[in-house]
């Protein structure tokens, strides 16, 4: 066995020793890791190793230090994380992860990281460590890790959607009159602005992204009051221009699929019942698009999103390491 730099000509060999230790539950497909993983600016070839028995692929990790970040990622610098970390189940027990990870954390160390996350952000595949990989986080407890926080996927079909009455009659009660609607052609700098000021870092970089891409802005539901954006929704559907969290594992959803996320309202207008109002707004803004199927990505927020039907579907575990 040896530890090497994953090349390009790999990509093949990942995705199915992937989808063999957890592709039932998490379906990598080549459009979600040529964008997330090709396709990411801050990987680091040094960091994106890959186990070999010959010319097989027997195992992977993924590593990443954010040396250096646009303006709107600021306060990610020097954050250091492993994003997977799998082995082929037909090699467990052969010493893979262990090699694969002392090679990661050496990278990162060299790198000058003081802690190892396994919130891979940008461009991560998971939130975390899915439930459904307690191993890798027993695995991952010896190593030092802790810290553990859980975080969610939640979903909901929307055969049955509907906005609740009451939603309705707050909204229309609003003085002066709030409007809540799909974004328009020529708002797209209004939102970045509006999300910068609002939700700085990640939030404010993925929309800027999404719309340097060419991202379409009624993929966005944004609340206006005299003119002003005070609150915005990102939604997805299949025709969406990029894969989101909350649509990385679509395979696993009906033909219809959709997301939603992020999702927030100014700090001055809280308390006024406009998150939920455009909560149920940009559901059913994807319902009218056909979407039957919808989950939420990345969130604790269990109770507000159960209050239209949303559930717990998939689980994460998020910890790290200080390194000594």
């Amino acid at each position: 066995m040896e530890i090497v730099p994953f090349e390009p000509q790999m990509t093949e060999q990942v995705i199915g020793l992937w989808n063999r230790r957890i592709g039932n539950h998490y379906p990598l497909t080549e459009r979600l890791f040529r964008q997330n993983i090709l396709g990411d600016p801050f990987l680091q070839r040094e960091g994106n190793l890959v186990a070999l028995e010959g010319t097989r692929v027997i195992g992977w990790v993924l590593a990443r230090y954010l040396a250096e970040v646009p303006p709107e990622l600021a306060s990610y610098k020097g954050r250091a994380s492993i994003g997977a970390l799998c082995v082929d189940p037909e090699f467990r027990g052969r010493g893979v992860a262990n090699a694969l990870y002392e090679a990661a954390e050496a990278f990162l160390r060299n790198q000058g990281a003081k802690q190892i996350s396994v919130v891979h952000y940008p461009y991560h595949l998971t939130p975390g460590v899915p439930n459904e990989a307690a191993d890798l986080k027993t695995f991952l407890e010896r190593k030092g890790f802790g810290g553990w926080r859980e975080t969610y996927d939640l979903r909901r079909q929307l055969v049955d959607y509907e906005i609740p009455p009451e939603v309705e009659k707050r909204l229309r009660e609003q003085n002066p009159k709030v409007v809540i609607r799909p974004a328009r052609d020529g708002e797209q700098q209004a939102i970045v602005e509006f999300v910068g000021r609002e939700f700085p870092g990640g939030w404010h970089y993925d929309t800027k992204r999404f719309f340097e891409k060419g991202g379409d802005p009624s993929d966005i539901v944004i609340v206006v009051e005299n003119d002003e954006i005070i609150g915005f929704c990102h939604t997805f559907t299949p025709e969406s221009i990029e894969l989101r969290g909350s649509t990385h594992w679509f395979p696993l959803l009906q033909e219809r699929w959709g997301g939603l996320g992020p999702i927030g309202i100014a700090a001055a207008h809280r308390g006024r019942g406009l998150g939920l109002a455009l909560l149920c707004y940009s559901v059913w803004h994807n319902k009218q698009r056909g979407v039957t199927d919808m989950v939420i990505d990345w969130t604790d927020l269990v109770d507000f999103y159960g209050r239209i039907g949303f559930k717990i579907w998939k689980r994460y575990w998020q910890g790290q390491k200080v390194l000594e």
